[in-house]
């Protein structure tokens, strides 16, 4: 035994609307509400993970990053 805690690894993928195409269909609206939720789950969990010294690793959709469809 090595005298170290077990360990538990978090990882979040925030795909938002990408995550769910596959089973909501192109109606964004059928899921409009939970996505639009998503920000305020995430900081919700950032200072619970800050609270609790949780560590996490996230990935999001580089496409997140573009400022139209365009881009």
């Amino acid at each position: 035994m090595t005298g170290r805690s077990p360990s538990l690894v978090i990882s979040l993928d925030f795909e938002l609307r990408w995550g769910v195409h596959d089973s909501q269909g192109p109606d964004v609206d059928a899921y409009r509400s939970n996505l639009e939720g998503t920000p305020d789950a995430v900081a919700r969990m950032l200072e619970l993970f800050v609270e609790h010294d949780v560590h996490a690793t996230w990935a999001t959709v580089g496409a997140l990053a573009c400022e139209d469809w365009d881009d």
